[in-house]
């Protein structure tokens, strides 16, 4: 009997956190989400850090990394991320990493673990050359292999960024037959090249911005400042009709993507020009506590009565996340700025599907509710 009971309460234990957990797969696991919120956190349940280290274990022949940060960081003076690519150089997968040069300052964290990497077999590591800011993040993992896999979203490879910021992270697996979307995995293979080479910034022609397909899961490309993200981002912003939620460590309001989340709000105050109190377009928008700034949309956001909070805690709300309509969702490392639509290096997905949009409209939900303050 009590085995029997062992059993039950290990299978509803299992159940309950498939139902809670902030990890799940979609389109037969070749996509995955995982977000870091509250709970897990206060938990030291670090999902980002034990997915990213997880994806690195997984590789086979290669991992080409373009991040902003990566570094040792305080935990135990290590950092897992940090040891799984020592430890995927040792068994000889090739690794090539691309960082953001000012955060090389002499005695830091981030120089540390770039000179550690410098002197490691199978490890190449270079800093960027874009004058303004390197921004991206995200892995190419085994091109080629059945391993093949994308690894991207707002996460920095760091202790804060893993264990106390609010980031998210995408997995992409690109594993059977070749198929259409596959080329998703190429495009970011080419723009890790582009960047190796030293093409950073604005120097190189715009790539055409496509849409592809896996199951029923639309996923839109782009990279910034190459396909000048913000025309796209804007149609898509202005698509809402229900709802916009947006999660934004930076919010510039010289963004054009400020315009376009003003319009829909003012379609929650204005049917056909006459004031209603039922709203059509439900906007709300949850930034880091240093939006409150004269350079930042929070201003003009609340002084037009837009449902605007902020995040005060010693974490950050590091996220890069619009949602649209609980149907399709912005993600990546891109905050809304003209900087990061014009001058730095910064790669989006724009995800159609309604049940990864509600995935992250619960994570909101929690930061709105249980975090954010007027």
């Amino acid at each position: 009997m009590k085995k029997t009971l062992s059993v039950a309460l290990l299978l509803l234990a299992i159940f309950l956190n498939h139902k809670t957990s902030y990890a799940r797969s979609y389109e037969n696991n070749r996509i995955e989400v995982y977000i870091s919120t509250q709970k897990n956190l206060t938990a030291n349940d670090f999902i980002l850090e034990k997915e990213i280290v997880r994806f690195i274990n997984n590789a086979t022949s290669s991992l080409d990394i373009a991040v902003q940060e990566l570094r040792s960081g305080n935990i135990n003076d290590t950092n897992p991320i940090k040891e799984a690519l020592l430890n995927a150089a040792l068994r000889g997968v090739k690794v090539r990493v691309i960082v953001e040069s000012s955060y090389l300052k002499t005695g830091s964290d981030n120089l540390n673990t770039f000179a550690e990497f410098l002197n490691t077999e199978n490890i190449e590591i270079v800093a960027d050359k874009n004058p303004k800011i390197f921004h991206d993040k995200f892995i190419v993992r085994d091109k080629d292999q059945t391993s093949a896999a994308l690894l991207t979203g707002s996460t920095n490879f760091t202790d804060t960024g893993t264990r106390r910021n609010y980031n998210h992270i995408m997995v992409i697996n690109f594993t059977g037959e070749r198929k259409d979307y596959f080329e998703i995995l190429e495009l970011y293979q080419n723009e890790f090249n582009e960047l190796w080479d030293g093409i950073f910034g604005n120097l190189e022609p715009a790539q055409e911005v496509k849409t592809y397909r896996i199951g029923n899961t639309r996923l839109t490309v782009l990279f910034s400042p190459d396909n000048d993200p913000d025309d796209y981002l804007l149609k898509t912003i202005l698509s809402a009709n229900e709802s916009l939620d947006v999660m934004m460590f930076t919010f510039g309001s010289n963004s054009p993507l400020l315009a376009g989340v003003i319009n829909r709000f003012n379609a929650v105050k204005y049917v056909d020009r006459r004031p209603t109190d039922q709203p059509k377009v439900k906007v709300r928008v949850g930034m880091e506590k240093q939006q409150a700034r004269f350079w930042s949309a929070y201003g003009t956001l609340k002084k037009l009565g837009t449902p605007v909070k902020l995040e005060k805690t010693s974490a950050k709300l590091h996220h890069k996340i619009g949602i649209i309509d609980n149907k399709k969702t912005i993600i990546g490392s891109y905050n809304w700025t003209l900087a990061a639509n014009e001058e730095n290096d910064e790669n989006i997905i724009v995800i159609g599907n309604p049940d990864i949009a509600s995935y992250f409209s619960e994570a909101f939900e929690e930061l709105w509710n249980d975090v954010l303050v007027d």
